[in-house]
């Protein structure tokens, strides 16, 4: 009921607008009422995130693996061909980090799809 009464309404609602639909579901444990990947099926683009300072700037924390890895699966299944994330996003501590830094995170969230 949630993914057709929203995420699918909301859809229509853009597209009579001219408009397009970027989802992000429930990132990192968020409670979401309904499946991560019907929720983005109808988004014109399905989007994930990752964040860093979180499990280690050489590791990926499996929440974000996961999604990143859900965006990607939605879009090659209902055949969309742009995959959103929100990248090197960071809760605290944003002016730490150099690019030198940020690398590790960013190169595994783009072999993560």
């Amino acid at each position: 009921m949630t993914v057709e009464n929203h995420y699918d309404q909301l859809t229509t609602l853009l597209r009579e607008r001219g408009m397009g639909r970027y989802t992000e579901s429930h990132e990192q444990r968020r409670a979401l009422i309904g499946d991560g990947m019907e929720v983005k099926r109808t988004a014109d683009v399905p989007m994930s995130a990752m964040w860093v300072g979180r499990g280690g700037p050489l590791g990926v924390p499996p929440q974000f693996a996961a999604d990143i890895r859900e965006s990607a699966s939605v879009a090659h299944i209902y055949g969309q061909n742009i995959v959103a994330a929100e990248s090197l996003t960071a809760a605290s501590g944003a002016y730490s980090f150099s690019p030198e830094t940020l690398k590790a995170t960013a190169d595994a969230e783009l072999s993560q799809g």
